[in-house]
């Protein structure tokens, strides 16, 4: 993300969040950048991850035709799998 511009300046301004995501609020890379990076990390660092995650599905629809962010959206498609396979896991113990 860093590499394609999309942290520069978001941490400073972002409002309050107080829907889901920060959906309609704020723009989907300031999403990514302000909210879904630390509560991401929160999980892992916590080991409490949730059973699902879809930001995969909601990157491709925001850069979709946009080549540039092919790799994030992999990445992000990835952590969701990797969410559902060992957030599954936690839920069984």
């Amino acid at each position: 993300m860093k590499r394609l511009g999309l942290l520069s300046g978001f941490n400073q301004r972002t409002p309050e969040i107080t829907s889901a995501f920060g959906h309609g609020q704020v723009s989907f890379e300031q999403r990514l950048s302000d909210v879904f990076l630390p509560r991401a990390r929160a999980a892992v660092e916590s080991g409490e991850l949730p059973s699902d995650s879809q930001v995969g599905p909601a990157a491709i629809r925001n850069f979709d035709g946009d080549d540039r962010m092919n790799n994030l959206v992999s990445l992000l498609c990835g952590f969701d799998q990797d969410v559902r396979t060992y957030g599954y896991e936690q839920a069984l113990d």
